[in-house]
């Protein structure tokens, strides 16, 4: 799926799924990070985060979050949907964006002009 393809249909909402389950595509990432650890792949409706400390309990607190690439910095606000141990000090975090065109946004930034996303998921 092309850049803008995925952003079309971000913005036309037809990536909107009513019980959150993995219908989104998914985007691998490189090189993007956030306060919280290393972004492992983006979608529509939120990113994945692996750390090298428990992030906490899926909670409905929102949570505001830097990420940085080369190509840009983008603030979200999200809430933690899920945790898993995946070995000794190391977790992955899935993460709900609160506003779903933040997607838009952290696309932008984690898209390299050159080679494009890493691989869609």
């Amino acid at each position: 799926m092309s850049r803008f393809e995925a952003l079309r249909k971000i913005q036309s909402g037809e990536l909107a799924d009513n019980n959150g389950l993995r219908t989104k595509p998914r985007f691998v990432t490189t090189m993007v990070t956030c306060g919280a650890g290393t972004v492992v792949d983006i979608s529509a409706g939120g990113l994945c985060v692996e750390s090298k400390r428990s992030p906490g309990e899926p909670s409905d607190q929102v949570h505001s979050l830097t990420v940085q690439s080369p190509w840009g910095t983008c603030q979200l606000d999200v809430q933690i949907v899920w945790t898993k141990k995946i070995g000794r000090r190391r977790f992955e975090t899935g993460l709900a964006f609160v506003d779903p065109n933040q997607a838009k946004n952290l696309l932008r930034i984690c898209w390299d002009p050159i080679d494009g996303p890493s691989k869609a998921a």
